[in-house]
């Protein structure tokens, strides 16, 4: 099975979140994010401290990624928003 076209740029924009520290503001609303796409990021918010605001609403993430991605967000100390 070829990969997911919108798994792929979510996991290219985890990557970027990983790798630029000046991140403050990432909306992903309505990207139709699943459970794979929505693990990487979280992986990555955890991993970043400049990251303020998060909106991630209207994207497909199961209650266990959304439960995995909460878990990410505590963890970053600067984050204020996550919608």
């Amino acid at each position: 099975m070829a990969p997911n076209f919108l798994f792929l740029t979510c996991c290219a924009r985890s990557q970027s979140l990983r790798a630029n520290r000046r991140i403050e503001r990432l909306n992903l609303r309505w990207n139709e994010i699943e459970d794979e796409g929505g693990n990487a990021l979280a992986s990555a918010v955890r991993d970043n401290n400049s990251l303020r605001e998060l909106q991630m609403f209207g994207n497909k993430l199961s209650e266990e990624a959304g439960a995995a991605l909460a878990d990410a967000c505590a963890a970053c100390q600067g984050l204020k928003l996550l919608q």
